[in-house]
């Protein structure tokens, strides 16, 4: 039997601020909710691999697996060899459910997951004209003051200290 143990007293503790606690019970959770046969719900992302899903425990020919589209079609899915390792979520949006021996083990949604930010196989380089640099150059100058500001007020820190200095040490 799985358990979760803390060795410190968790009620006297600041484990209820701390985030990670609140990671490590979902994660226990999870883990325990994998390993026994319980109906429970899911959040997948088209072409996700559903190794997690499947309990660990259960024979291929007790699951049954059906697939409906957005508009409503259902169909069933055929567990090949190797499920556990190989079995996706559908390339479209829709909704999947999981039966163990006729009984609803699992029911999970499936969307896109926004990844065009990351997908970056139809960028290409291109070379800004130089027209740009020039008036990038033009609308920035650069300040010919600063080194002398810098050294001002350099020398008057190092006044204010030596004149500070002197009095508390008379």
């Amino acid at each position: 039997v799985e358990q979760l143990v803390f060795a410190f007293d968790l009620s006297s503790s600041n484990a209820m601020k701390v985030p990670a606690v609140a990671v490590l019970l979902h994660r226990f959770a999870e883990r325990v909710a994998r390993e026994t046969i319980t109906p429970h719900t899911a959040a997948l992302e088209t072409g996700q691999q559903l190794t997690e899903l499947f309990p660990a425990k259960v024979e291929r020919k007790d699951l049954e697996l059906s697939e409906t589209s957005v508009g409503g079609l259902t169909s069933k899915v055929g567990l090949p060899e190797g499920y556990r390792v190989t079995q996706r979520a559908p390339r479209e949006p829709g909704f999947l459910e999981l039966s163990y021996r006729g009984e609803r083990l699992m029911e999970a949604s499936v969307a896109f997951a926004d990844t065009r930010e990351a997908d970056l196989s139809g960028a290409t380089t291109i070379r800004l004209p130089e027209v740009e640099s020039e008036l990038v150059e033009r609308r920035t100058r650069e300040d010919r003051w600063w080194r002398i500001a810098t050294l001002l007020l350099l020398a008057v820190v190092l006044v204010a200290w030596y004149l500070l200095k002197s009095r508390q040490s008379s």
